[in-house]
């Protein structure tokens, strides 16, 4: 059961989230990226049809997980771009939380389709990935270089 709250990304969780990053994949993604979204308040505009959304779960000043996704308008598509939750704080519904909230807000904005790429080995993401109904419905050779993806999707 969940007990920390949602709420914007501010500029002062970048190391808590690089920490996370660093912690939870293999090839994290610069602290860069994290800075440019989050001085957006977690909404970064990349052209008139593409939208970044960030979102965290916090528990105090603590961050414990956290979700990026685009939205697509001009096609009605999101992609998760990143989910991470911390170690200890897995199998408590933190995960399905995240995507839970990602997919509200997706289909308040009228996206019909969304899509992720998970490493073929990380049997807790595709479990939780399948227990909101996504549906395993393609492979990427080589997308992590050293392991494929497994692609996942879901229609709303």
């Amino acid at each position: 059961m969940i007990v920390h709250g949602f709420r914007q990304p501010i500029l002062s969780d970048i190391s808590h989230i690089m920490t996370l990053e660093r912690n939870c994949f293999s090839t994290p993604w610069s602290q860069n990226i994290f800075h440019e979204i989050i001085s957006k308040k977690g909404i970064y505009q990349v052209d008139e049809f593409v939208t970044v959304f960030m979102i965290v779960i916090a528990s105090e000043k603590r961050i414990v997980g956290y979700i990026v996704w685009d939205e697509c308008s001009e096609y009605q598509h999101a992609h998760i771009l990143n989910l991470a939750v911390a170690s200890d704080q897995r199998n408590r519904g933190n995960g399905l939380s995240l995507l839970e909230f990602a997919f509200k807000h997706m289909k308040q904005s009228g996206i019909e389709t969304c899509d992720l790429e998970v490493r073929e080995s990380n049997k807790g993401a595709r479990h939780l990935y399948e227990k909101v109904g996504m549906i395993a419905v393609d492979r990427s050779v080589g997308y992590y270089d050293d392991e494929d993806a497994i692609i996942y999707a879901i229609d709303f």
